[in-house]
């Protein structure tokens, strides 16, 4: 057979085509199956290059989600889905069931699964829910079908190590668990504590951290489907807290090369790392940012950041380049990661615990070998109206407002991070949510010391912004919390 060829007006394509593409494969495009027949792709909801398809399927089956592996450990991870998927029908955990598991004649493996039609990922309805108060009861209503299903899924002697929101689906109002690679255990045995916390602060992770600082109405949930798990509340505590900094870890580290959101290119005079999904769009900015700059929307002009909102198309960015002031500011920034760099990672962090910032797009810095020197960073820009000029001094935040400001100081306080500049115009009130900009100075501490310091040196930043004893000063120094 030939690596590409035509069928039906569908280009027919093979596991060894596949496998080379960068790129997500044209749609549509068919695969021919062990008894000859065909299977034809409509969409492509993921793809790994080298690795793995995912998508709407149609053949003789009918509607089908289709995984379609390739590449090296194609085999392992096709025997392990199916595996997975048995694993859980076996148990009684709801998933999508398997219609057919298929070695293919090219070296590809294919299983079909039924597709779930109108089905909504946990991830999508997060999204929906986003900004939304701690204590708003629409939270625990959108969490708790999440955690009774794990804790079905303990109880049944298994886990799944891939507990992210999209592996969540929600068909009718039936929660259901899908990617059988990442469940293992053996069904309808017993599972030691300490896997089943582990797995459960996995969980815990995936939401926004203001929402899961008090888990107790979860857990019920929890408990309800497995109350064999013996109640430890320090022992999850420290699993969490292990589950949240392998999961930072993880986000900081596909920040800096080349992965499934990102494209990274370092050359000797320069480093550059793009949003996949943005590439095109953005390689305008990437290949002369200051000249983008200079056309754009000036925001800011110093002597150490120069600001400009720029517009391509139908989409609208910040810019920010990080000045060098002279030779000596450049030799002394020249050893260190640019402030960028530093902006950069502190937005990933941010983005990995739920804290809104403007999503970042893309790091450049200019380079001679390890010596740094300017650096540009693209984010989304964030309409919102800071809470300097959103906010009355005259009277209290309404309860929309104020119930963010808690959470984000929680959210905080429980991450031990401070921002370093907390001035009101680098909070924007955007969508119901409190956007922090201006990362350059953000801080994860590990000493508690210099947390306490840090922490009251950015609460007091804020409350600065508003004469004393005003009302909205007085009910800030009321209820945005203190370090304990």
């Amino acid at each position: 057979m030939s690596d590409i060829s035509l069928t039906s007006n569908i280009r027919l394509l093979n596991a060894p085509t596949l496998k080379v593409l960068e790129a997500p494969p044209p749609l549509p495009f068919a695969i021919r199956r062990p008894d000859g027949s065909t299977i034809s792709f409509v969409s492509v909801l993921r793809h790994l290059p080298g690795k793995r398809v995912v998508g709407e399927a149609r053949g003789a089956d009918g509607r089908a989600l289709a995984k379609l592996f390739f590449g090296n450990n194609a085999r392992r991870h096709w025997e392990r889905e199916a595996s997975g998927i048995r694993a859980l029908n076996k148990a009684g955990v709801a998933t999508p069931e398997i219609i057919a598991a298929e070695e293919l004649s090219d070296g590809g493996y294919l299983i079909l699964t039924r597709f779930i039609d109108g089905a909504t990922t946990m991830a999508e309805q997060i999204r929906e829910l986003a900004g939304t108060c701690s204590q708003d009861d629409r939270v625990a209503t959108l969490l708790a079908p999440c955690f009774a299903l794990v804790g079905q899924l303990h109880a049944a002697g298994l886990i799944h190590n891939d507990l992210h929101p999209g592996n969540f689906l929600n068909a009718d109002g039936r929660m259901m668990l899908v990617d059988g690679d990442a469940v293992s255990g053996e069904p309808l045995t017993h599972l030691a504590d300490s896997k089943a916390r582990a797995n459960l602060a996995l969980l815990i992770v995936q939401f926004p951290l203001a929402w899961t600082l008090e888990p107790v109405r979860l857990l019920e949930k929890y408990r309800r489907a497995n109350p064999t798990l013996t109640d430890d509340p320090r022992a999850l505590d420290a699993a969490i807290q292990q589950a949240r900094d392998k999961r930072i870890h993880d986000y900081l580290d596909k920040a800096g090369r080349s992965c499934s959101r990102y494209v990274a290119r370092r050359r000797f005079s320069s480093l550059q790392i793009v949003a996949r999904d943005e590439e095109a769009r953005l390689s305008p900015v990437i290949d002369d940012p200051d000249r983008c700059m200079a056309e754009g929307q000036p925001l800011k002009q110093g002597n150490t950041a120069t600001v400009s909102r720029i517009r391509i198309g139908s989409a609208v960015w910040v810019v920010k380049r990080y000045n060098i002031k002279g030779v000596i500011h450049a030799l002394s920034r020249a050893w260190r990661p640019t402030r960028g760099w530093h902006s950069w990672l502190a937005a990933h962090r941010l983005q990995a615990l739920g804290i809104a910032t403007p999503r970042p797009l893309a790091i450049v810095e200019r380079r001679f070998g390890p010596l740094r020197g300017r650096a540009w960073l693209v984010t989304e820009d964030c309409p919102g109206q800071n809470l300097r000029e959103y906010l009355d001094p005259a009277a209290p935040p309404d309860s929309t407002v104020g119930n963010a400001l808690i959470d984000l100081f929680k959210a905080l306080s429980a991450a031990r991070i401070t921002h370093g500049d907390l001035k009101a115009t680098n909070l924007l009130w955007h969508n119901d949510r409190i956007y922090l900009i201006d990362l350059d100075a953000m801080t994860p501490h590990t000493s508690l010391v210099g947390l306490n310091r840090a922490w009251e040196k950015d609460r007091d930043r804020l409350i600065a912004n508003w004469p004393d004893d005003s009302p909205l000063v007085r009910w800030l120094e009321r209820n945005l919390p203190r370090l304990p």
